[in-house]
């Protein structure tokens, strides 16, 4: 079985329609045993209820309140079935296509990788060929969807909440990577992201958190 998390932060009328349209594609393309859990930081306000036709609900909805991705994140894992093997942790504006799941679970059997993405649209063979160079790929970073074993993050300590809004994912990478992890990104299937749209900030509190959580990333060891 597999824990699917995604984190939203569905602040307006728009946002909330894409995070229904990325719960509808988690719903009609995944064929195998799951749990989709949602983790929403934002109160419905003006966006109105998820769960207006039954089939995109899900599974579990938590409202935490406004405590950023990666305290989102650490907190879906702690409220999924703890039978699950594998997790996935994805934003609110990635839409799968049929056999996405699978696809990832091979890939991590196979021994590719302890952290498996899929490819996302719109990026070239030349933008992952140079992420697999770059110490921390920023490639992997964008697609903001990937799949491991519970005990890959177990053995990583979960996410770093100091990160709420920026630099999660690639703050992440670097915990993963200090237990000797493995990042690996497949093209046999791929993800559209409209990236960009997740989190609702004014520019001025955008560019505080850039700089906040810069700092914090810049200087980790």
């Amino acid at each position: 079985m597999t824990s699917i998390i995604l984190g939203a932060f569905d602040q307006f009328k728009w946002q909330r329609h894409i995070t229904l349209a990325a719960l509808n594609c988690i719903r009609r393309f995944t064929d195998q045993p799951y749990e989709l859990i949602l983790v929403d930081q934002a109160e419905a306000g003006e966006g109105g209820p998820y769960n207006r036709w039954g089939i995109i609900k899900p599974d579990k909805h938590l409202h935490p309140g406004d405590i950023g991705y990666s305290a989102a994140m650490n907190l879906g894992v702690k409220e999924s079935n703890p039978e699950s093997e594998y997790l996935v942790f994805m934003h609110s504006d990635i839409f799968v296509q049929e056999g996405w799941l699978p696809t990832l679970i091979e890939c991590e059997k196979a021994g590719l990788g302890d952290v498996i993405y899929p490819d996302q649209i719109a990026r070239t063979r030349d933008n992952i060929l140079q992420s697999y160079q770059e110490e921390w790929p920023q490639g992997h970073d964008e697609a903001g969807l990937f799949l491991m074993t519970r005990k890959t993050y177990d053995e990583s300590g979960g996410w770093d909440e100091r990160f709420k809004a920026v630099y999660q994912d690639l703050a992440f990478h670097r915990k993963l990577y200090a237990v000797g992890k493995t990042l690996y990104c497949t093209m046999k299937t791929f993800t559209t992201h409209i990236g960009s749209v997740g989190y609702a900030y004014s520019t001025e509190a955008e560019d505080a958190n850039l700089k906040r959580e810069g700092t914090i990333l810049n200087g980790a060891s």
